[in-house]
């Protein structure tokens, strides 16, 4: 190998992670808290998909909201997709239940 490629893979070698984050363990939606990571599980109630108005001249792109009931029956939870591929909403359509892990925030109260 030539030094350019040495160098290349050297450089590979330095390369770290902007941030490490333990993921939270599975828990009710009873103890969501807001700006922290919540990893629950729920069953699908709902599903809407509105067209983004962002995405013209490329591939439509959908604004997708869920309904969540949690496994428990203790609450129910709307998750949110903004700019999503209609893969997206294919694949949710075709689950029952399933796990998530995101940040919670209050937006007006909805």
């Amino acid at each position: 190998m030539n030094s350019v490629q040495d160098k290349k893979i050297k450089d590979l070698l330095w390369l770290f992670p902007l941030r490490i984050q333990k993921a939270p363990q599975v828990s009710s939606f009873n103890h969501l808290q807001e700006n922290l990571m919540f990893r629950g599980q729920g069953k699908l109630l709902n599903i809407q998909a509105y067209p983004s108005f962002r995405g013209k001249g490329r591939a439509r792109l959908f604004n997708i909201t869920i309904l969540l009931e949690d496994l428990n029956g203790t609450g129910r939870l709307s998750l949110r997709w903004f700019n999503a591929y209609p893969s997206l909403q294919k694949k949710l359509n075709d689950l029952e239940e399933f796990e998530f892990l995101g940040k919670v925030n209050n937006f007006k109260g909805a």
